[in-house]
């Protein structure tokens, strides 16, 4: 999993995805719901989107898992494999791109994009444990 991304995907091509896929979105969001973000990290609050009754709305959550003790940090890698998701809480994470933050030995350090493939569309959804 990345350890930062961006959300830039508009309302209104959000509506268009969700319309496409005849999914209901609550009459209550706006584009506020949406906010757009150069980068989000660890520990940053970001829109998701979740089930709610017949609808998906958008909510905000803090990106990344609560530490596992108490002196760990926030942990943002998960392996799903062999793990029971049956009364989990899943959502999903508007993304436009994702990056991981990679250190070399010769640079300081660099940056590693990496495009994500759902739906297909030019911005694209990436899915995600809540």
């Amino acid at each position: 999993m990345c350890n930062d991304y961006e959300q830039h995907i508009a309302w209104a091509e959000y509506c268009r995805i969700m319309a496409s896929l005849a999914l209901k979105i609550p009459t209550h969001q706006t584009e506020l719901d949406l906010p757009q973000a150069d980068d989000v990290r660890i520990n940053d609050p970001a829109p998701i989107m979740r089930a709610a009754g017949d609808a998906i709305e958008l909510a905000s959550m803090t990106f990344g898992f609560p530490p596992a003790g108490p002196k760990g940090g926030p942990v943002f890698n998960f392996r799903a494999e062999g793990r029971q998701f049956g009364n989990s809480k899943r959502c999903l994470i508007p993304a436009s791109a994702f990056f991981e933050f990679m250190w070399t030995l010769i640079d300081d350090a660099i940056w590693k994009v990496r495009g994500c493939a759902l739906f297909g569309c030019e911005r694209r959804l990436a899915i995600a444990l809540s």
